[in-house]
């Protein structure tokens, strides 16, 4: 009789254990959309996609609202991680083992760029789950970058800018007409739809990741409010 109490204990306890776990769940899954030059991968949920990190031949991570999403097929399926915070999540980067995850976006002096800040999250087993730092532990290490621009291992920066259009009637407003990339070497690279792009990293071999809102047709959804990650298929295009 003992032995079988401790059992059921036993099996209580395991069950709890379990139960603190959040669930891990492939969400409904919208096949990658191959271009000229640039693959799109849809993100699992409605709005856009705050980041972007990784490499999509192995693992890809990225921000959405307040959760932190991978995949490990090329952006076919997408699983929720276990990151049990609220907080958004505007850039990555890693160190060793570690990746982790900014929570903060920091203006310096008069400079009007954002940068990314305050990497209050980590991950140790290539962002499956996510453990939370002490303010002592993050507050001086030093931020990733500026978040809208990226600098090559080749000395080439990579900006994001935009282009409004801006020659339309009194009652209605501006909006995004192109978006693309503009090099510190004097190039300009247009992305083929109108899109917001909110965050830029590059993998080890070069290529270019953004994370992007859903399309846009003068400034409003065309359809589907879902975000999309562009990668180029190229290394440096």
């Amino acid at each position: 009789m003992k032995r079988f109490c401790l059992l059921i204990l036993l099996l209580s306890i395991l069950n709890a254990c379990k139960s603190d776990e959040p669930e891990i769940a492939t969400l409904d899954p919208i096949l990658p959309i191959e271009l000229d030059e640039w693959v799109v991968l849809t993100a699992p949920q409605n709005g856009p996609v705050d980041a972007v990190f990784g490499n999509i031949d192995s693992t890809l991570i990225i921000s959405q609202a307040n959760q932190l999403y991978r995949t490990v097929d090329k952006g076919k399926t997408w699983k929720a991680t276990r990151y049990k915070s609220h907080a958004s999540i505007y850039g990555f980067s890693a160190s060793g083992d570690t990746l982790n995850a900014y929570s903060s976006l920091l203006k310096i002096q008069d400079n009007p760029e954002l940068y990314i800040a305050s990497p209050k999250y980590y991950s140790l087993d290539n962002g499956n789950t996510w453990h939370e730092r002490t303010i002592d532990e993050y507050f001086n290490r030093p931020h990733a970058g500026l978040k809208k621009a990226i600098t090559a291992a080749n000395g080439i920066t990579y900006k994001i800018v935009e282009q409004q259009k801006t020659n339309l009637p009194p009652t209605s407003a501006p909006y995004v007409e192109k978006v693309g990339l503009q090099t510190s070497d004097g190039r300009l690279i247009y992305l083929p739809e109108e899109i917001g792009v909110l965050g830029i990293s590059l993998d080890s071999q070069q290529r270019v990741y953004l994370a992007c809102s859903a399309a846009l047709c003068k400034g409003q959804y065309c359809n589907s409010r879902r975000g999309q990650i562009y990668i180029s298929k190229k290394a440096l295009p």
